[in-house]
């Protein structure tokens, strides 16, 4: 079992785009509408002006298979040349990584755990990364992830973008919404749609209404599950909170309180024990 990748080309000469879904298994709006692109262009009912176009609809298919965020480790922390993969998640991302050496742009489609609406994670603010980004039409964007993850390499061996950004590659990673939503498939859908028009690889779709105003939070903090607790109240993404508010109630009987007003990030009630509980965010 790979990641299985299809390729379309353009009648001239243009960029490399490659896209991603599911590279976590339980992620599926990126799939669904990635696979709506493909039987779109085999039909006909779609067609490339230029440039080369390559889907890799489900990224992790073991993971896929069995409904889950991962198997054995998260797919988007390991995105490192293994000397030799000892599963098959690390295979998927020696395999991926050649994809992204090949390509001019990465679109990455995610979905979250808890929150409706979608956001953008800008982790390189490169003028072509900025470009990219605000061409999706969507207000929220999330910066400072590699800022975050500095000092935890245990957290995060390498992601996506991160392995992009240090190839020379346009990238941005966007969170379509909340997993299962059906409204996070057509955001999916319409960010492809969205960036093969901004590369003039393909007429412009009926595409949503633009964001009326950018609204950026830069991350400050990641809090790890790192012992037995609960969430203070069901946060949900981009909640913002006062100072003093409890965020994690520990059933050791400590409490983990927000020293200042901030923006709670993509909270995971589930975490699995020792990956990320949730982020905090202030507006930049």
């Amino acid at each position: 079992m790979t990641p299985r990748a299809f390729e379309f080309e353009g009648g001239r000469i243009g960029p490399k785009l490659l896209m991603f879904g599911a590279i976590h298994g339980n992620e599926t709006c990126g799939t669904i509408a990635l696979a709506r692109l493909k039987l779109e262009l085999e039909l006909g009912l779609l067609k490339l002006h230029r440039g080369t176009l390559t889907i890799v609809p489900v990224c992790n298919p073991v993971a896929y298979a069995a409904g889950q965020r991962y198997v054995r480790e998260n797919l988007n922390r390991i995105f490192s040349r293994a000397v030799k993969p000892s599963h098959p998640e690390q295979d998927f991302a020696d395999r991926l990584m050649d994809l992204i050496d090949e390509c001019d742009v990465l679109l990455d489609l995610h979905s979250y755990s808890r929150g409706q609406g979608p956001f953008i994670t800008l982790d390189y603010s490169t003028e072509d990364n900025t470009a990219l980004a605000s061409a999706q039409g969507i207000g929220d964007w999330i910066t400072g992830w590699p800022e975050i993850y500095a000092d935890a390499p245990t957290l995060n061996a390498g992601d996506t973008t991160q392995y992009a950004n240090q190839t020379g590659k346009a990238c941005v990673l966007v969170e379509c919404g909340q997993h299962g939503d059906p409204a996070a498939i057509d955001v999916a859908y319409d960010c492809i749609r969205r960036t093969l028009s901004f590369l003039d690889m393909m007429d412009a779709g009926a595409f949503s209404g633009l964001a009326a105003e950018t609204r950026v939070a830069h991350l400050t903090r990641c809090i790890a599950h790192d012992r037995p607790g609960t969430f203070a109240q069901p946060w949900v993404n981009l909640q913002p909170v006062t100072a003093g508010t409890p965020l994690i109630l520990y059933e050791d009987g400590s409490v983990l309180t927000a020293t200042e007003p901030c923006i709670i990030v993509m909270p995971d009630p589930i975490a699995a024990p020792g990956t990320e509980w949730l982020y905090l965010a202030e507006p930049a």
